[in-house]
């Protein structure tokens, strides 16, 4: 969640305003939370466009999730949403901003040391 939280927090027109961890969650390492709840973290944030100052919302959900193959264990998926607040389309914004965010917290994870999954 520290890599989410840090990377949403350096973004331009970003302004999070709620960050829950899950009580006993180890960060980006292990996806572990408490009491057996899927859910590590979730983070809310407020996208402020450029020219018209529209407000769009964005939530990232780390959770734990069983892996798949034969090795068992789990594994941490990051889920993103992100939707205007005014209007019937984003002309792809939301999904671009979605894909970017994406890619940035692989950069950051791969350069912590930990395995991405594609």
């Amino acid at each position: 969640m520290d890599s989410a939280t840090s990377l949403a927090r350096s973004t331009p027109r970003w302004e999070v305003v709620h960050v829950h961890t899950q009580e006993g969650a180890a960060g980006d390492s292990s996806g572990g939370g408490a009491s057996g709840d899927p859910v590590v973290g979730l983070l809310e944030a407020v996208s402020t466009t450029r020219l018209l100052r529209f407000k769009d919302d964005i939530v990232v959900r780390l959770r734990r999730a069983p892996a798949a193959g034969a090795g068992g264990g789990t594994v941490l998926r990051v889920d993103v949403r992100s939707a205007s607040r005014v209007g019937k389309g984003d002309l792809g914004t939301n999904a671009a901003r979605i894909k970017v965010f994406l890619r940035q917290l692989k950069e950051e994870l791969v350069k912590r040391g930990l395995h991405v999954l594609s």
